[in-house]
């Protein structure tokens, strides 16, 4: 069809494609040599095959007593997966000075400091014996205020800029990340802090409920 236009003077008509699309077949239909020029993408977009709907539950991570203390909570279950992590916290991605590609996302406390002039170890959420040293590195944090004491105090984006900036983001990642057919699973991490808290957490409610009799050993 991109012949026969081109051949009838109609080089400036745009072709486009629909129906079900999704970022498989699209995929294909480039590697094919699909001359497309606009892709159509509407009910993949918008809804999902896998998971029509997303279960979701709210867990208490602190509270604050009367002086204003912070209270670390925390939410034991069965899975591993399913306890929940501890206090206020933080979230900041790690970037590789050299390269400047993402190198993981790190979840700490509200009270650490990251000192980016010396090694860094962050430790898998839930298989603690993995473990990664990253060094020559800078931290930027991905949370921002946007309401504070009733007021909105974020600017937002306009489309364009957001446009603009999921590019820039999707190009700092390594390609192994992003590729469609097993792709390499991105680090998502806690501090060493984090890891800690949660960990005499788990140890102390699990002595609880031993002398509770609710755990039988």
């Amino acid at each position: 069809m991109r012949k026969i236009l081109d051949d009838e003077g109609f080089m400036d008509a745009v072709i486009c494609a629909s129906g079900d699309l999704e970022e498989h077949a699209i995929t294909a239909l480039r590697h094919e040599g699909a001359r497309i020029d606009c892709w159509g993408v509407g009910t993949r977009l918008i809804t999902s095959e896998s998971m029509p709907s997303l279960g979701g539950v709210y867990k208490m991570s602190a509270m604050m007593d009367e002086k204003g203390n912070l209270i670390p909570k925390i939410k034991l279950s069965n899975t591993t997966e399913k306890i929940t992590n501890p206090s206020f916290k933080r979230l900041y991605r790690l970037y590789d000075n050299d390269g400047g590609k993402a190198l993981a996302d790190l979840l700490t406390t509200r009270e650490d400091v990251i000192d980016e002039t010396q090694p860094l170890t962050i430790f898998h959420p839930v298989d603690r014996w993995k473990k990664f040293t990253v060094r020559n590195f800078r931290a930027e944090e991905l949370q921002h205020a946007i309401i504070e004491k009733g007021k909105v105090v974020y600017e937002f984006p306009t489309l364009m800029e957001i446009q603009a900036y999921s590019k820039e983001r999707l190009n700092s990642f390594w390609g192994e990340y992003l590729r469609l057919d097993m792709p390499q699973t991105y680090k998502v991490d806690l501090s060493q802090h984090l890891l800690d808290l949660k960990v005499a957490m788990i140890a102390e409610r699990f002595e609880e409920k031993l002398n509770e009799g609710e755990l039988h050993v």
